[in-house]
């Protein structure tokens, strides 16, 4: 997702946020606040998953945006000092 929002938008970075933000509902596998974010510069990626513990929808929705623009923030700042700390992004989409 954040490899096709770095190429619709033309951005110098794409963020994705991905992740189980609650309600329960029978026969779901995730827990409840398991979040994922993702971070690419078109070559390499960089990943967080985030367990908030919590089943609060609207507060696991607000910790996933609030990370997600901080982890966007930390890339812009450090780049490309970064991308030591990333994956390559084909060995990603390879691999799954």
């Amino acid at each position: 997702m954040a490899k096709g929002i770095k190429e619709l938008s033309g951005a110098d970075f794409g963020v994705s946020v991905t992740g189980y933000a609650g309600p329960y509902f029978e026969g779901c596998t995730d827990e409840i606040g398991t979040i994922y974010i993702a971070v690419t510069d078109g070559e390499y990626l960089w990943l967080k998953k985030l367990m908030t513990g919590r089943t609060d929808r609207e507060y696991n929705r607000y910790v996933s945006a609030s990370n997600a623009i901080n982890e966007a923030r930390l890339c812009a700042a450090a780049y490309p000092d970064k991308r030591s700390e990333g994956m390559k992004l084909d060995d990603f989409i390879a691999a799954h």
